[in-house]
């Protein structure tokens, strides 16, 4: 009974008030898909893909319908459309490069009009999605931008762009588009001093890797200013761990920041061992045949991770 656009304003309402419902979500991209076509407006289908990302309800088929209407259409598009358009399909992992190479054009044209947390989007955006055929979006107008913006941009956004510029400096082999180097230093300092407390599978794994003599060093920060769950070493190697909660996935599918991260991190030279939390839990509540006690089924699964599943 729902049109199109009170669809897409359904998503977007329920995302924005953080209100868990797979169920609805699952039913929406399933009626989206097929009527995308109908959202009419650059915000209803902009809107559409912010609030399937931000609600952590990926949907395939409903982003590629989305990418399909929407890469014709982005001169149609205002700056903070494009901002949320290009965060959304970074932010769940959804390929999409006629869609990139769109916005990059675009963007350039309009980019005096992008804010702070627009640029800051944008240029993650690009990062996490590694497209890197957009030379006319990162050129020395955007690093000029970027520094007239400097006293704009919150702590969010200035993690937002350390990734972007190491993404750009280290991945790309590029400085044209950089800013300066004290605004840089600004970067990595939000991002550096960035903290948690150790969740419950952090200290499990630690546990773990310290029964099986492997010396775990927590919170190992690197000169990028990643800080590693835990590093142990292995077969000669220094290995960082990834205790990886449920924030970092989207129905067991690593989210945007997560395979960002991830690739920086072997980018810089580090092997990395990914340990989902759901493939954790069932350690302690499965039912395993030969009965073995929760911290033998620990030790084995660890010696196996780290000698099948370092990436």
């Amino acid at each position: 009974e729902f049109k199109p656009q009170e669809l897409a304003s359904l998503a977007w309402s329920f995302a924005t008030a953080g209100h868990a419902a797979p169920a609805l979500f699952d039913g929406l991209a399933s009626r989206l898909s097929v009527l995308v076509g109908e959202l009419f407006t650059a915000q209803g289908l902009s809107n559409t893909a912010w609030a399937f990302a931000a609600a952590g309800r990926p949907s395939p088929a409903l982003f590629a319908r989305l990418a399909a209407e929407a890469t014709p259409r982005l001169s149609e598009f205002k700056p903070q459309e494009l901002a949320s358009l290009a965060w959304a399909f970074a932010t769940v992992g959804q390929p999409a490069p006629a869609l990139f190479d769109g916005l990059a054009v675009v963007a350039a044209q309009r980019l005096t009009f992008f804010k702070p947390l627009e640029v800051a989007n944008v240029a993650w955006a690009f990062a996490a999605a590694d497209h890197r055929t957009a030379p006319a979006l990162f050129d020395e107008g955007f690093g000029r931008h970027v520094e007239s913006l400097g006293g704009g941009f919150n702590d969010g956004s200035l993690v937002q762009l350390h990734q972007w510029a190491l993404w750009l400096e280290r991945e790309c082999g590029r400085a044209d588009g950089l800013p300066s180097e004290q605004l840089r230093a600004r970067f990595h300092a939000a991002f550096a001093s960035r903290g948690g407390r150790p969740s419950r599978l952090h200290k499990e794994v630690l546990s773990a890797l310290a029964s099986l003599r492997l010396e775990p060093a927590e919170h190992l920060q690197t000169d990028e200013g990643y800080t590693l769950d835990l590093v142990v070493e292995w077969r000669g190697e220094k290995v960082a761990v990834m205790v990886d909660a449920p924030w970092h996935f989207h129905n067991r599918q690593p989210t945007g920041h997560t395979l960002l991260r991830r690739r920086q991190l072997r980018h810089f030279g580090w092997r990395v061992l990914p340990l989902p939390h759901w493939e954790w839990s069932t350690l302690y509540h499965s039912a395993v045949a030969d009965d073995a006690p929760p911290q033998r089924r620990m030790q084995t699964y660890l010696l196996y991770a780290l000698e099948q599943r370092v990436i």
